[in-house]
């Protein structure tokens, strides 16, 4: 048992305040154990017998700027992982790209200019640099650009070096991992056609300047799950400075858990079925177009258990011969398969097969209801929800995904009655919470806003800081922590007014 200098309450918020100006970093109490780990390790390492020197040292000292690098260092270890959000991924790959490419092309700009922000070890800008070789055949002939950037200098050096484990490639197909890595043992090792679009500079985003080449006239900036960690003014600052760092029409990749509503007001929300991102625009668009984004749900229809009493025998035998019938999971079996390959019209045609064999298929019912919600097609989606419904009437992911789509069409009050039913059903669905949240806030309302995020917070705070959030992929317990705190804060801010 290692014994550890406690950081007593001041000490953390005299820590607190430095590193907010430093870096932009904001770390709360609940991170008080984490921060004095760190500080106790740099402590030793410099020879220091209080909290009170070390200040000392990083406030005053000549040689503080250099000691200052090594403890964000220790603060700023982040989680990374190839094509991590693969909404986002596909949108880049299927939509943001192909219009780029095209722009470009008849212009005779072959050029593309990407910047990674916060990308850690590097999986981040080697996944945009993969899926710029799969959406342009002939992108040697391009001058392609991508920078990745990152105040921690070890996780550059593990970047630079791209070598990465299993878990770091456990969402890529094996498509993908036999056509970009060379495995040896248990390491997986990029191919050198991916580094060399890819480089690598450290950045503060919070002090740093945004001129550095590569940080200009971009087409895409990603930087996802890092302002969560921001205070409310360094947030604004950086994503004002993201708006001049794109072209006109460039685009900004944010986390789910990040949004631009009461952050900045130049950037038009695009929205995706599963996910959304930021479009540069000259103008101040309608608070409408910023509202707070609600996801379809994250499933995997091939895990789903099956209902009980799912099918329900007919009450009534006729005099009929009976019908050869189709052998139903077989054919369920094909249609989900086919629905986790993105092959989308094939898998309905299947599912309405299955339906049509038995009209209380619940899970077919739910599939056929994501795939329409994907596809925009929320009255259709929101109708074959209610034929969950009518047949079991405690099926909580119909509810959930009803009021995602309610809000999407603008129908709060309808929204905010299915999240009810989930609560009721499910008491400890956080994101449902922080839906409700979202909604009123955006409706400022925000006595009713602060109560759903207060509630957010009670359930996620006994959970597992790395745990992910039922409903919605790549949201951990510690984002969404983090985003409810920035909400009660700018309510805060708003009600004191």
């Amino acid at each position: 048992m290692i014994n550890v200098l406690p950081l007593s309450e001041n000490e953390f918020s005299l820590f607190q305040r430095f590193l907010s100006e430093e870096s932009g970093l904001y770390f709360d109490k609940d991170r008080n154990l984490s921060l004095c780990l760190a500080l106790w390790e740099r402590l030793q390492r410099r020879g220091y017998e209080s909290y009170q020197e070390y200040y000392n040292l990083l406030k005053f000292h000549p040689e503080g700027k250099l000691e200052i690098r090594e403890l964000l260092d220790l603060v700023t270890i982040g989680e990374t992982y190839f094509f991590r959000n693969s909404p986002q991924l596909e949108v880049l790959m299927q939509h943001v790209l192909p219009e780029i490419i095209e722009k470009k092309t008849n212009s005779g700009d072959k050029s593309i200019w990407v910047w990674s922000a916060g990308c850690s070890r590097g999986a981040e800008p080697y996944s945009i640099a993969i899926a710029i070789i799969e959406a342009l055949p002939n992108y040697e002939d391009w001058n392609i650009s991508i920078l990745g950037t990152d105040i921690n200098r070890n996780a550059l050096l593990e970047a630079r070096e791209a070598i990465y484990s299993k878990r770091d490639v456990s969402h890529l197909s094996q498509y993908y991992i036999d056509k970009y890595f060379n495995a040896r043992g248990t390491k997986y090792i990029l191919d050198d056609i991916v580094k060399k679009l890819v480089r690598f500079n450290d950045h503060n985003l919070s002090r740093g300047q945004f001129s550095q080449d590569g940080m200009q006239n971009l087409d895409i900036i990603f930087c996802r799950n890092v302002t969560i960690y921001f205070d409310l003014q360094t947030t604004k600052r950086v994503i004002a400075n993201f708006y001049n760092c794109l072209r006109q029409g460039g685009y900004l990749f944010l986390g789910h858990a990040e949004t631009l509503w009461q952050i900045n007001d130049k950037f038009e929300t695009v929205e995706f079925p599963q996910t959304f991102i930021y479009k540069k625009v000259l103008y101040s668009v309608e608070e409408e177009a910023i509202k707070p984004f609600m996801g379809v749900p994250e499933i995997n229809f091939a895990d789903f258990a099956p209902i009980k009493n799912e099918k329900i025998e007919p009450l009534e035998v006729t005099a009929e011969p009976p019908a050869v019938k189709v052998e139903i999971e077989p054919l369920y079996k094909e249609a989900t398969k086919l629905l986790n390959e993105k092959r989308y019209e094939q898998a309905l045609s299947l599912f309405d097969k299955v339906i049509a064999e038995d009209k209380n298929h619940i899970r077919a019912y739910f599939a056929k209801a994501t795939i329409l919600a994907n596809q925009a097609k929320y009255k259709e989606a929101i109708d074959t929800l209610g034929k969950i419904i009518e047949v079991d009437n405690l099926y909580i992911e119909a509810y959930y995904l009803l009021g995602v789509l309610m809000n999407k069409i603008g129908d709060f009050k309808e929204a905010e009655r299915q999240f009810r039913k989930v609560i009721y059903s499910g008491p400890e669905i956080a994101l449902t919470y922080f839906n409700l949240g979202n909604m009123y806030l955006y409706q400022k309302k925000f006595s009713k806003a602060s109560r759903e995020f207060n509630t957010t917070i009670r359930l996620l705070e006994k959970r597992s800081r790395d745990e992910e959030i039922r409903f919605c992929e790549d949201i951990t317990v510690d984002f969404l922590l983090r985003a409810c705190r920035n909400h009660l804060e700018e309510i805060g801010k708003k009600t004191r007014m």
